[in-house]
Parts: C-alpha cells; sequence; structure tokens
C-alpha cells in the first residue's frame, strides 16, 4: 500500500489513551459517557448512544426496522457507498433493491426510488449524504407518508451539515455518524467509534451497545 498521507493526531492523544488503557474500562466508561454527553449537548438530543463499529449501528437501525415491520424484506439503498452500509442490510436478513444515483449530487435518486422502487413490502429506505451534501429529506419524507416505510441515514460524511435549517442527525429517522479515520469525526486512536441517533428505542439500545 502506497499511503497518500498521515493522519494528524493532537499532541495529547498518547497521554489520553494511556489513561483509557490504564482505567480498566476500554469499552465503555467514564470517557465513552463524556464524549456521548458532548454529542447530546451538540445535537440537544438525549436519543443518542455510541457502539463498537459503523457496521453495529446500523445493524442496530435494521433490527429496530425489522422488529417495526417483520412481514417487510426489502430495503432500498444506493450502491454508491462503502460496503458496510449494504452488508449491514444483508446481514440483518433483508434484500436489497438497488435505486439510481442522481447525477447532480450523486445522492439516492428519490425520483428513480418513488417511480421505479417503492412497494408495499419495503421496510425501509437507507441513503447516504454522499460528500456531506444532503439528500433531500423533505421529499422523502413525503413519499414515506405515503408507502409507510423508515428511512435510515448513514450521515458518515455529514457531520456539522445542515438540511432546512436543521443538523443532520436531527431528522427523527434512524441516523448514524462515523468515527472512522477518513472521515469528518476521525479517530485520533486505534478505536472505532460510531454514534447512532435512534429515535425513541434509545432505551432498547443502550440495552446493547455491542451488539453486531
Amino acid at each position: 500500500m502506497i499511503p497518500l498521507f498521515k493522519v494528524a493526531m493532537n499532541p495529547e492523544a498518547e497521554k489520553a489513551v494511556a489513561n483509557v488503557l490504564n482505567s480498566g474500562f476500554i469499552g465503555q466508561g467514564s470517557v465513552n459517557e463524556a464524549f456521548e454527553t458532548k454529542l447530546k449537548e451538540r445535537y440537544k438530543n438525549n436519543n443518542l448512544v455510541t457502539v463498537n463499529s459503523g457496521t453495529s449501528a446500523l445493524q442496530l437501525a435494521l433490527r429496530l426496522v425489522k422488529d417495526k415491520h417483520p412481514e417487510k424484506k426489502y430495503i432500498i439503498t444506493t450502491p454508491l457507498t462503502c460496503t458496510a452500509t449494504n452488508w449491514a442490510i444483508l446481514a440483518a436478513g433483508f434484500e436489497i433493491i438497488w435505486a439510481d444515483i442522481d447525477e447532480n449530487d450523486l445522492n439516492i435518486n428519490i425520483v428513480d426510488v418513488y417511480m421505479n422502487k417503492l412497494r408495499t413490502d419495503v421496510a425501509a429506505v437507507m441513503v447516504v449524504h454522499w460528500g456531506g451534501y444532503p439528500v433531500d429529506l423533505n421529499k422523502l419524507k413525503r413519499l414515506q407518508e405515503h408507502f409507510k416505510f423508515e428511512i435510515i441515514e448513514d450521515c458518515a460524511h455529514a457531520f456539522g451539515s445542515f438540511y432546512d435549517n436543521t443538523m443532520i442527525g436531527n431528522s427523527g429517522n434512524y441516523c448514524a455518524f462515523s468515527f472512522q479515520a477518513i472521515k469528518l469525526l476521525y479517530r485520533d486512536w486505534e478505536t472505532d467509534r460510531k454514534s447512532t441517533r435512534l429515535n425513541s428505542s434509545h432505551e432498547f439500545v443502550s440495552r446493547m451497545p455491542s451488539s453486531a
């Protein structure tokens, strides 16, 4: 592999990691709780938990969707994304319906979703805010009112983005932000975190923070 660049590190990172490793709390603990608290303050939303990986976060959302719509077996999704987005769909036992891409912003093409892909047995539409450019959530929600599906937002590119004067992540949908190295919330140490906003299902999710 040819390294293109080195991720910048805070000079205090090494000491902070050592403190965590010596605390006896590797997965949970006070640092994790402080991180969640900061995110809740930023989003002014208490329905937020952190889990061990992006894949787990998406699988949690999909499990909640399956519990809500056990009779439905399809997820409409975008092919233009990291494979983890769509592997989570298969791992949850759903089948994929591929939607086309909007050539103007590279997000999922909502017209194609409406005209060609939506059906009564679709449990959810999964979107990725490509490059931080938000999907037209208002259009998608109008379809949701009629077809009764859930919306899952992979917000890996969109930390700090806004849609309709609202922070991405506060739309009322299932939303996930990535803490992977090349995302906006990049990692300062060899630990992955993914913060997942999961509506009224927060109590259920908080009981299973490392589920995959």
